[in-house]
């Protein structure tokens, strides 16, 4: 971890104080740049490393990612956890996530369970893809601003510091706040906290973004997988509201 790292995703943490770089005119400049440059994306490949602090555990979960995105709404999220065994530390294939625009297919390995998540209507399409992470996808700054509470509390030359607020019930449900370190030449996050509203935190660190890669990605690494016969096959219907909601999964016959 660099020294760049850690000062980072220290200032990720710290409480907004008013500081010169908290201005309106600062935010709308930094959302101008932010909205041609998503504008432009096609497709985006990315790697990170994640952290997840749960209420419920005092262990920091360690993990490593690969994502991609196209446009306008398929993307595929894959996830290794690290483990420690016999001394050594080794990756463990976690969970895959899987967006076809009306679906969100959820593939939990050690538990071998596999979660087809229902949208409703509002979040299909291009909106299943944008959720708590706005600076990824391509929603105008007119849009961010009246979805979303935002607020410049830190800048410096390079580096903008971002708090992001949610203001619709919706997003609420999805997540409580989220602080973005969004780099001011690319207009790319470089680091992402997320916390939800139970207070889970999932920690970020963007290693590598490629917007519009050549080659690009494949039409196949967005297609549904088939789960094993041996894993347990859920329907969570996120479009009936009643049955909505974690360890609430009616199976599927």
């Amino acid at each position: 971890m660099t020294l760049c790292w850690i000062v980072l995703v220290g200032l990720l943490f710290q409480s907004p104080d008013g500081a010169p770089g908290d201005s309106n005119s600062n935010l709308d400049a930094l959302l101008r740049g932010w909205e041609k440059r998503t504008a432009e994306m096609r497709s985006l490949r990315c790697e990170f490393r994640r952290k997840i602090r749960q209420q419920a555990y005092p262990d920091v979960i360690e993990e490593y990612g690969r994502a991609v995105y196209i446009r306008p709404n398929r993307g595929r999220m894959d996830l290794w956890r690290v483990q420690q065994r016999n001394g050594k530390r080794e990756l463990v294939r976690s969970e895959i996530f899987i967006c076809d625009g009306r679906n969100i297919h959820q593939y939990v390995f050690d538990a071998k369970e596999y979660i087809r998540h229902v949208l409703p209507p509002s979040e299909a399409g291009e909106q299943a893809a944008r959720s708590a992470l706005p600076f990824l996808f391509g929603m105008t700054a007119r849009e961010a601003r009246r979805r979303f509470d935002l607020r410049l509390y830190k800048e410096s030359e390079k580096y903008a510091w971002l708090e992001i607020r949610p203001r619709a019930e919706q997003d609420k449900r999805q997540f409580r706040l989220v602080k973005v370190v969004l780099n001011k030449e690319t207009y790319l996050p470089q680091a992402v906290l997320v916390v939800e509203p139970v207070g889970d935190q999932y920690l970020y660190e963007i290693t590598r973004i490629e917007v519009n890669p050549e080659p690009p990605v494949s039409e196949e690494v967005v297609q549904p997988l088939r789960p094993p016969r041996d894993w347990q096959v859920y329907v969570n219907r996120l479009d009936q509201p009643a049955q909505a909601g974690p360890g609430n999964y009616p199976r599927r016959q």
